[in-house]
């Protein structure tokens, strides 16, 4: 490969591939943190938020079966 240190386009390649590496670099680590962040257990409420979400949701099914709607 020839050598590209004198050559303007080549430098300014080399500066925007390594740009371009820096930014990969932050990409990742936020993807990571976000990744951290929601890998977590949800709170208490809403634990129980979506219990009883579920709990109507079957109650609704069984009476709209039952009661033949």
């Amino acid at each position: 490969m020839p050598e590209t240190k004198n050559c303007p386009l080549g430098i300014e390649n080399k500066t925007r591939i390594d740009g371009m590496e820096k930014a990969v670099d932050e990409i990742k680590e936020a993807v990571t943190n976000l990744s951290n962040h929601y890998s977590q257990r949800p709170t208490w409420f809403i634990s129980i938020v979506i219990s009883s979400l579920v709990a109507l949701c079957v109650f609704l099914a069984q009476y709209i079966i039952t009661r033949g709607v």
